[in-house]
């Protein structure tokens, strides 16, 4: 090998060091951000909330303060929301929102019902037939006539319903305990009666 060949050949050993190491600083250049965003969109996805899957089966819904739901209205909320592609705390927030609509809706109708009845009682008192001064008498009448031909279950219907304070509803036993009372005669003993005939009272049936 002659001098100028090992001058060439050291000379050329540098040149092809520095070469190396630029393309190893561009490269880490390059990596560099590449890296940076990878850990950014870690943190960004360890930091995101976790999304409840959609159930295949919903359950049962809860609700504070009393808040309830009939078990039709809760099939349906769970088919929209299955429907909806929505997660189980998504479709607890429609029951609740049914819940309280429900409340808000019965507390409506006790009002209703509450202001009738008073309304009723008012008419009734004022009512030409059996009110006014005799109304308390006219009321025991009607009661004997509820109470021997009105079932357990009328009853109850007549209280929860508010339909017993109705001076139609009361005019009817009224005049159907006057009827009871009419028709009862002394046979002989002391105390002596015969029951009521059904024929009087309804006068219109097919009765012999």
């Amino acid at each position: 090998m002659t001098q100028e060949t090992m001058m060439t050949d050291a000379t050329a050993t540098p040149t092809e060091g520095a070469a190396a190491s630029t393309e190893a600083t561009q490269t880490a250049a390059v990596a560099a951000p590449v890296v940076e965003q990878q850990q950014v969109a870690q943190q960004a996805v360890e930091a995101a909330p976790v999304v409840d899957p959609v159930p295949d089966q919903y359950a049962d819904f809860t609700f504070e303060d009393g808040g309830a739901i009939d078990q039709e209205l809760a099939g349906d909320i769970k088919a929209t929301a299955k429907d909806l592609g929505l997660t189980q705390a998504q479709a607890q927030k429609l029951a609740d929102l049914a819940a309280k609509r429900t409340a808000a809706a019965n507390t409506q109708q006790q009002e209703m019902i509450a202001k009738a009845r008073t309304e009723w009682a008012d008419q009734a008192r004022a009512d030409s037939e059996f009110g006014g001064e005799a109304l308390e008498s006219n009321l025991a009448t009607a009661k004997k006539a509820l109470d021997t031909f009105g079932s357990p279950e009328l009853k109850a219907l007549l209280n929860e319903s508010g339909l017993g304070n109705h001076p139609e509803i009361i005019r009817a036993f009224y005049r159907a305990g006057k009827a009871i009372s009419e028709d009862r005669i002394v046979t002989g003993g002391a105390g002596g009666q015969r029951a009521p005939d059904a024929r009087r009272l309804y006068p219109n049936s097919n009765m012999n």
